[in-house]
C-alpha cells in the first residue's frame, strides 16, 4: 500500500467511511502520486542519490525506497536509467577528448622543457591504456561469443552491428 494511505492517523484506510465514488477517487489520485513517487525516486537513485535523499526527494520514507529497490523489476529500471545516465556522460567526455588531445599536442611544443616532457609522458601513457583497453576488451568479447554470453551480433558495448 502506498505511504499516502499505510501512514494514516490511526493505520487504517484513510478512506473509509466515505462514499465508494469518493473513496475510488481518492484512492486513484493516491496511486498517480505513487506512480509519480516512485518515477521521481527512481530518477534520484540513478543520478547517485542516497536512499535517504530519493525518498526525500519522492515525499517518501527511506523504508519504502529499501522496499521498491528489493523489486527486482524496480531495481533493474533503476540500474538501466544509472547505465543511460552513465552512456551520456561517456559521450560528453568522448567530445572533450579531441579538446583534449589538441592540448597535450600543444604542450609538445611548449617552449618550457618540462611541459613539453609531462606532454609527451602523458600521451605515452594514454596510447598505452587505451591500445591496453582496446585489446581486453575484445578478447573479452571473442570470449563472451564463445562462450554463449553474448549474441553473435551484439557488439562490446551491447549495442547490434551488423554482420
Amino acid at each position: 500500500m502506498d505511504d499516502a494511505l499505510s501512514n494514516s492517523p490511526g493505520g487504517g484506510d484513510p478512506v473509509a467511511g466515505l462514499p465508494e465514488d469518493e473513496a475510488s477517487a481518492a484512492r486513484e489520485v493516491v496511486s498517480s502520486e505513487g506512480s509519480v513517487a516512485r518515477e521521481v525516486v527512481k530518477v534520484a537513485l540513478a543520478e547517485g542519490l542516497s536512499y535517504a535523499e530519493a525518498a526525500a526527494m519522492g515525499g517518501v520514507v527511506k523504508r519504502t525506497v529499501v522496499r521498491w529497490m528489493a523489486e527486482p523489476a524496480f531495481g533493474r529500471e533503476v540500474a538501466d536509467l544509472r547505465s543511460e545516465h552513465l552512456s551520456e556522460v561517456t559521450g560528453q567526455l568522448g567530445g572533450l577528448a579531441v579538446a583534449a588531445v589538441t592540448v597535450l599536442r600543444d604542450g609538445l611544443d611548449s617552449e618550457r622543457p618540462a611541459d613539453q616532457l609531462r606532454a609527451a609522458q602523458l600521451i605515452l601513457e594514454w596510447s598505452a591504456r587505451l591500445r591496453r583497453d582496446v585489446d581486453v576488451e575484445g578478447r573479452l568479447l571473442e570470449l563472451e561469443l564463445r562462450q554463449g554470453l553474448r549474441p553473435v551480433n551484439e557488439g562490446a558495448s551491447g549495442e547490434e552491428v551488423e554482420t
